[in-house]
């Protein structure tokens, strides 16, 4: 259709986090915007001109203006892919370890394993970061469901870099969290190593 705005075309092949941000304002005549990447941007009123693809770290600039609406349902997250495609391809043999862990006298392997596997002792995932954010940190009550104590989450993490912490897709928040839940529940207590850390401000709602 005419007013149907045309599906915009990713940056660099789909190579860099970006997401659809769509002009909503009236003006006919192009204009150019220049994000805090440097790139600039060109949107319209036209159908060819309302939508383009902006890199995550121009997001900022857009975010607060009226005229403009991030469609965060279209982000591009290479990452997210890798990680995905990676975990495809160890599935079955992560499988085989774990059968072989839990044979006989395999608990001292099985902690090795993990050290060898995760790159840091256990505690120090981010299944029990969360786990501790949303049992001992109360964040699941204070926003009465873990969905949206999960997506407030994903929003401040997607603003403050973790260093020390390999981020997950949010959709595997729920698995990642029930394993560190596991372990918990074993080891009688909180095995987040930096419990009782209190959990950031900005996920506490006003």
């Amino acid at each position: 259709m005419e007013n149907e705005p045309t599906p915009p075309r990713p940056i660099d092949d789909g190579r860099v986090d970006q997401t659809v941000v769509e002009y909503t304002g009236g003006r006919r005549g192009a204009m150019t915007y220049r994000g805090p990447s440097g790139r600039q941007y060109r949107f319209d009123a036209l159908p060819s001109g309302r939508r383009k693809y902006v890199l995550r770290e121009d997001l900022e600039y857009f975010a607060p203006r009226p005229e403009f609406r991030i469609l965060a349902e279209t982000r591009i997250d290479p990452e997210a892919e890798k990680l995905k495609a990676m975990e495809a391809a160890v599935g079955d043999r992560m499988v085989k370890e774990v059968v072989r862990l839990l044979a006989p006298k395999g608990t001292a392997k099985r902690k090795d394993a993990q050290r060898r596997r995760g790159g840091r002792p256990p505690g120090r995932g981010f299944g029990a970061m969360l786990d501790c954010w949303m049992t001992c940190g109360r964040v699941g009550e204070y926003y009465g469901s873990s969905k949206k104590a999960y997506d407030a989450i994903d929003r401040y993490l997607g603003d403050h870099a973790l260093p020390d912490q390999d981020i997950p897709p949010r959709e595997r928040f729920p698995s990642v969290r029930s394993d560190a839940k596991r372990e918990r529940e074993r080891a009688g207590r909180c095995v987040w190593h930096k419990h009782p850390e209190p959990v950031p401000q900005e996920l506490i709602p006003a």
